[in-house]
């Protein structure tokens, strides 16, 4: 049985050596393929196109800010068109005419309130006199 195995021995080797080198050619050949690269040398100029509308892309600005009034209106004018804006710095003015009509309408309901403040002033004197009659008088008991 050892004489079997003794002679068995270089063929196995022989087969593992001979699958070894299969592989090997396997990947050598087969592998990816190389891919030609072209490359441009750079250099400096003036970039000129026209951009129509046609033209697909987006710009990202550098910075974004949300402008917000605190209060709402019309906005008359704006006073900034491009460029930087510094913190501070008015960027529109609003119709003040809503405001004008809505401080007046505010003045006008104010007067309403101290009127009927006045009207409750005179109705309290005419019911606390009332009371103070009311008390004086003598109900017969039944």
């Amino acid at each position: 049985m050892a004489d079997t195995v003794n002679r068995r021995r270089p063929w196995l080797i022989l087969f593992f050596v001979a699958l070894a080198v299969a592989i090997a050619a396997g990947v050598a050949f087969n592998g990816r393929k190389s891919t030609r690269v072209r490359t441009l040398s750079l250099a400096t100029g003036r970039v000129e196109e026209i951009v129509t509308s046609n033209s697909v892309g987006s710009i990202e600005p550098l910075q974004t800010a949300v402008v917000a009034s605190e209060i709402t209106g019309r906005i008359q004018k704006i006073l900034v068109r491009q460029g930087e804006v510094k913190g501070g710095q008015p960027v529109f003015e609003i119709d003040s005419r809503d405001l004008v009509a809505e401080r007046e309408v505010a003045r006008c309901e104010i007067e309403t309130s101290r009127a009927r403040i006045d009207q409750a002033v005179v109705r309290k004197r005419k019911v606390s006199e009332d009371l103070k009659r009311l008390r004086d008088v003598d109900v017969p008991k039944g």
